[in-house]
């Protein structure tokens, strides 16, 4: 099974963690790609819990402060319906631990958001994707997150 297959057939969930000098963390993937930290939310993990660990593991930072959920993404992939979370938090400046998935991340760097504007994301949803990014840089948490449809 492809990765991106098995990534769709399952919820996930990620974080846009800032420095405190309001960098966003992103971490390059295997072809090369610029994303956020995240991955599948396991069997019996909430949404919250499986984001923190899937960061920890892909970057060796710390979530220190949880700030509020910024999106979900709903798609529909018949007979089900899946979700991707993105919560916003502050983050170590240095990692905690050594990353526990090399395989998956070719690099990890903070990013002003300009910098960001000027990134590519993956194809796969690129639009909504950098959009989520952007909106986490001046986000603050009203109860209501942005809520994206595929």
């Amino acid at each position: 099974m492809s990765f991106l297959k098995r990534k769709y057939e399952r919820n996930i969930s990620g974080f846009a963690a800032f420095n405190k000098k309001g960098k966003i963390l992103l971490i390059r993937d295997r072809l090369g790609r610029w994303k956020l930290p995240g991955g599948g939310i396991e069997d019996g993990e909430g949404s919250l819990v499986a984001g923190k660990r899937e960061f920890n593991e892909e970057t060796g930072h710390k979530i220190t402060k949880v700030l509020g959920l910024v999106c979900i993404t709903e798609f529909d992939k018949s007979p089900r319906t899946y979700f991707s979370f993105i919560y916003k938090g502050i983050c170590t400046q240095k990692p905690v631990i050594k990353a526990l998935t090399p395989n998956e991340v070719r690099g990890k760097k903070f990013f002003s958001k300009e910098e960001v504007e000027k990134l590519k994301f993956p194809k796969i949803r690129s639009s909504r994707f950098k959009r989520a990014i952007l909106l986490s840089f001046s986000f603050v948490d009203n109860g209501f997150p942005v809520i994206f449809r595929r």
